[in-house]
């Protein structure tokens, strides 16, 4: 949940924690994850902890499945947190290039690998409040 002070509500339903990239100093922050992420669907019925950040304008935020991290090459090679890392770095503009970015740097990594797990992301830059 975004609120209009820029605050957000989140829970891990095992998928990695969600990472902040600020919009002044470009820093990368990986958000708080509880201590357990229950996998959705998991229980019956089941908790989840839900932690709280704040956004400043034009923050963006990043959530992803681990496919992303564990999509590998041919050699066995992971894509990996560093690299998720650097496209982020890099790619300035709409949530649309942040996706667009990082699914290219996947698919280029893979080369003609078939993946074995989703590979799903959602971007989001908060503008703030006029």
């Amino acid at each position: 949940m975004l609120r209009a002070n820029g605050e957000i509500s989140y829970a891990l339903a095992g998928q990695p924690a969600p990472l902040l990239r600020h919009s002044r100093e470009g820093q990368i922050e990986e958000l708080p994850a509880p201590e357990h992420r229950l996998p959705l669907g998991a229980l019956r019925e089941g908790d989840w902890d839900f932690r709280h950040a704040r956004l400043a304008a034009g923050d963006m935020l990043l959530l992803y499945s681990d496919g992303v991290t564990d999509a590998q090459a041919r050699d066995g090679e992971f894509f990996g947190e560093d690299r998720l890392f650097q496209v982020l770095r890099q790619t300035n503009g709409s949530a649309r290039a942040v996706v667009d970015a990082v699914v290219g740097d996947v698919d280029r990594f893979m080369v003609d690998a078939e993946p074995y797990d989703d590979i799903t992301l959602v971007a989001v830059r908060w503008m703030g409040t006029s």
